[in-house]
């Protein structure tokens, strides 16, 4: 049963090192303390001149913080070009804190680590023991502190193959009831248990650096989760005063982001007050057709409330034949209202009362900023130009 898997399995962070970890996390700060010095965690996967420039010039590192979650999920749909190039376009801002900003500045990335690459299968209701790619090393291995194995390790949730072949299919003599009690396991304590450690780590990261530079939060118009967490432990940090003053965080959300995910939060609460359920291909379709009107696109990417009304949001919906039917009781008798009246009336109250909670609602990140210290960026450009634009930022509040 699920009950005594899980409490047979109880002890499985240890199984797979977790627990080891953050407790050498913890003996490192301690010695640290102890000697007067500063303590750093940097992932092996990180180029060796990260810790040279800590180490001889007492560099201050930098939080690189970025989507994960959403470029997984690209892959899992078969859109591995979007995939690559946001992989890249992360990878060339990193680089550029690291080897272009001399020896005041430093990069610290989250996936030089990357552990949490179970695979989520369509046709299992559950985590399955598979493996998704890594993510990309940043550089060749002769300028990192990490050195591949000669050979390809094994699967550690599958070492002796037995529910799926090397090329991820299911073996056909594979016990269903086995495979269903893995997932359970995987579902219930590992994958939570790494995520734990993920969140952990990530904020202690955040907490030995000098400033967060965030990139693209709402990658393809999805909100990311982890950065957000990430800001707020910051935040909390200063708000708390367990900060003397707080770390800078600097984010970069292209226009075309912005009204991807304006226009998903528009599809969201247009379902939580009517029948509406929409589907991935509705979403995509949505974004398609606003794609197509420069002038609709405009409006999604900048917003502004004196350029956008319910008749322009209910068009897009009409374009894409996506009906939405507004909840409103029709009365009835001879003193009411014709009933097409009633209707017309519920249609622009529904479709302008949108429009104004989307005026006036700031997006989720924009929310947990410091107004007036922290900076929100927002035109387009390049990785390297939105590095040396932070670079600029921070010189400035140094002075």
């Amino acid at each position: 049963t699920r009950k005594s898997i899980i409490k047979h399995f109880t002890n499985v962070h240890e199984m797979f090192g977790l627990d080891w970890r953050s407790k050498e996390i913890i003996v490192a700060e301690q010695i640290a303390a102890v000697l007067n010095k500063q303590h750093f965690v940097v992932a092996v996967k990180h180029p060796i001149d990260v810790i040279k420039s800590l180490l001889l010039y007492d560099s201050s590192p930098i939080y690189i913080s970025h989507p994960i979650t959403q470029v997984r999920r690209l892959i899992s749909q078969g859109r591995i070009d979007e995939a690559d190039e946001i992989k890249n376009q992360i990878s060339e801002l990193t680089l550029e804190f690291i080897y272009r900003s001399g020896n005041e500045i430093t990069a610290i990335f989250p996936t030089a680590i990357d552990e949490l690459i179970i695979k989520k299968v369509p046709q299992f209701p559950f985590c399955v023991p598979l493996l998704t790619e890594r993510w990309p090393l940043i550089e060749s291995p002769d300028k990192l502190m990490y050195c591949p194995p000669d050979l390809l390790s094994k699967n550690p949730l599958d070492i002796e193959g037995v529910y799926f072949d090397s090329e991820g299919k299911e073996n056909d003599n594979c016990s269903k009831e086995h495979l269903s009690a893995i997932g359970i396991l995987i579902n219930d304590i590992l994958n939570p248990g790494i995520a734990n450690h993920i969140d952990s780590r990530d904020h202690f990261l955040v907490d030995q650096s000098r400033a967060i530079c965030v990139y693209r939060p709402y990658f393809d118009g999805h909100y990311s989760t982890g950065v957000s967490e990430e800001i707020l432990h910051r935040t909390v940090r200063y708000k708390c005063k367990v900060d003397k003053s707080p770390k800078k965080c600097i984010v970069y959300c292209p226009p075309d982001d912005l009204a991807k995910v304006r226009l998903i939060e528009l599809m969201s609460r247009i379902e939580k007050q009517t029948q509406n359920l929409f589907t991935y291909e509705d979403r995509k379709k949505m974004i398609e057709i606003a794609k197509s009107d420069s002038q609709t696109w405009f409006r999604l990417r900048k917003l502004k409330p004196e350029l956008w009304n319910g008749d322009e949001i209910k068009k897009i919906f009409s374009e894409a034949k996506i009906k939405v039917i507004p909840k409103g009781k029709i009365e009835s008798g001879a003193l009411k209202k014709d009933k097409g009246l009633q209707y017309l009336e519920f249609d622009y109250s529904f479709w302008n009362d949108l429009t104004e909670q989307m005026n006036s609602h700031p997006l989720e990140i924009q929310d947990i900023l410091l107004g007036g210290f922290d900076t929100w960026i927002e035109e387009e450009m390049s990785p390297q130009d939105f590095a040396i634009l932070c670079l600029k930022e921070l010189e400035t509040q140094e002075g």
